[in-house]
């Protein structure tokens, strides 16, 4: 079978029998583990409210609850259609026409077991769970709450929780009642001893709101859950500093070059570190710093940090963590740093590399993906925002050398001796993991084939279709464009009459 890396077309190599069945062949399928059905509640199509909400689960009515002359248990969640423009309950930031509402009863709620069709909690991966919630609907109380959860089944069946947030409704936390607000949580780097690690993971959406405070609802949509690799001491908060600390924990310094003469002006140590940021309102704060530190870095060339598995600790508090990202077949990496330049009278044209490497078998570091950050009063307008830039690896083949290795990371200086001066401010390390496009959950519906296309958002794909899945290019006909705006689409195609149907994904360039 081709490697998942090397396709740009993604085949689901199935045949239609006359009975109507879908059967099973060697299906040429890559894996895009973090697939949240029905993420955004767009089924089933509803013309105003529907109680049925597909790809999900309702919870268990209580023994308490009480049905008659009131709401059903079934009635508490379901979902709705955004009304339209112009009206004025429209909610105007909704991922496609629809959402979910939940009463906010006590134990209502709903959830999915084994996200994207199996996806596990990785050894070695972090994950984040997004949703956009809106409180206060038909007259909520304030402090009504809700619980978003991350779970895996425990040996006995049961729901257990490896990460929780509650949310708790409050006129200042949902000012405004047309505009949902995304509200998070995370799951720390999985280790092989978390008894989570290797599970199928589960969502959870939970009312649990005080019987005395019962009423009302939420809205929810755009349910997201990113994998991602841990980055130690990403946002540089280690360790921890009043003003300045030219030591690091995780990362470590590149040498200094024999050429750097240190008499007289900054030690090649002093040259970065991390640093407190100041307090809001004065001219050098960072609004948007993520946590109380940042990382400075003067713009003198080789100055720079890396981050691998060999990397050490600056300081004993910092120890505890290690980086452990490798690299996996038919999954693409991601590095995002939040860079601001200028600092320290820095010249227009200084520039600053970020890059992705691994480390071959006599430990030599071999470039994998580099971008170049230039600075320029256009590219950074502001001295009290960063501005996020990106590093992307290609998705990795089974026969890359890296396949398997340990994840490098560097910031380095690249300026010219010319242009040497200033400093950069650096801050949010992060790393995503996405997987390569593929197609799940094939199925015959009314006289048609469906099936799921998974992706990166945004991405634009052809459909195509042949009677022989060794026909000639020519005899594949297009019967569908997919533009997949929300990470999954769905897409169906009436069965013919030819007998067996082969069909392939092509993604446009």
């Amino acid at each position: 079978m081709q490697d998942c890396a090397d396709m740009r077309e993604y085949s689901l190599y199935r045949w239609i029998a006359s009975a109507g069945s879908v059967l099973a062949t060697a299906a040429s399928v890559c894996a895009q583990p973090l697939f949240v059905p029905n993420g955004s509640f767009e089924s089933p199509g509803t013309s105003f409210v529907e109680t049925r909400i597909d790809g999900w689960q309702k919870t268990a009515r209580p023994v308490g609850y009480d049905e008659s002359g009131g709401f059903g248990w079934d009635q508490l969640t379901g979902v709705f259609r955004n009304p339209e423009p112009g009206e004025p309950d429209r909610i105007g930031n909704l991922d496609g026409v629809q959402a979910l509402y939940l009463f906010a009863v006590p134990a209502a709620g709903l959830f999915q077991d084994a996200v994207g069709a199996g996806a596990t909690f990785g050894i070695g991966k972090s994950y984040h769970l997004t949703a956009g919630m809106l409180g206060g609907g038909g007259g909520m109380a304030p402090g009504a709450s809700i619980e978003m959860s991350l779970y895996y089944r425990g040996a006995d069946g049961g729901q257990v929780v490896v990460a929780a947030t509650n949310v708790v409704h409050d006129p200042s936390r949902f000012p405004n009642p047309k505009q949902l607000v995304d509200v998070g949580l995370r799951v720390p780097t999985v280790r092989s001893t978390d008894a989570w690690s290797g599970r199928p993971m589960g969502i959870r959406f939970l009312s649990t709101v005080d019987p005395g405070r019962a009423g009302g609802y939420w809205e929810i949509d755009h349910v997201r859950l990113v994998e991602g690799i841990e980055i130690p001491n990403g946002s540089f908060e280690s360790p921890v500093t009043a003003f300045v600390d030219n030591r690091v924990d995780s990362w470590q310094k590149t040498p200094r070059p024999s050429w750097y003469e240190e008499a007289g002006g900054f030690t090649w140590d002093q040259l970065s570190g991390v640093f407190r940021n100041t307090e809001p309102g004065q001219d050098d704060h960072l609004e948007n710093a993520d946590g109380d530190q940042a990382f400075y870095l003067f713009a003198v060339p080789s100055v720079g940090v890396y981050l691998d598995e060999t990397s050490t600790h600056e300081t004993a508090e910092g120890a505890a963590a290690a980086f452990a990202g490798r690299f996996e077949a038919g999954r693409s990496y991601e590095l995002t740093l939040g860079v601001q330049g200028g600092g320290g009278g820095m010249k227009e044209g200084a520039t600053l590399e970020l890059g992705v490497y691994y480390r071959d078998e006599e430990g030599a570091r071999q470039w994998i993906a580099t971008t170049v950050v230039t600075h320029t009063a256009a590219t950074f307008p502001s001295r009290q925002r960063l501005t996020d830039f990106r590093v992307r690896t290609a998705p990795v083949r089974s026969t890359d050398a890296w396949a398997g290795r340990g994840i490098g990371l560097q910031v380095l200086s690249t300026v010219s001796s010319e242009l040497a001066g200033g400093y950069w401010n650096l801050d949010h390390a992060r790393m995503e993991v996405h997987g390569e496009p593929g197609l799940r959950s094939p199925r015959i519906v009314d006289g048609r084939l469906g099936f799921v296309l998974q992706s990166d958002p945004g991405l634009v794909f052809e459909v195509l279709r042949a009677n022989d899945v060794v026909a000639p290019v020519g005899e594949w006909t297009t019967v569908g464009s997919i533009t997949n705006d929300t990470g999954w689409v769905e897409f169906s195609d009436p069965i013919g009459s030819e007998g067996r149907q082969f069909y392939r994904v092509r993604q446009h360039p």
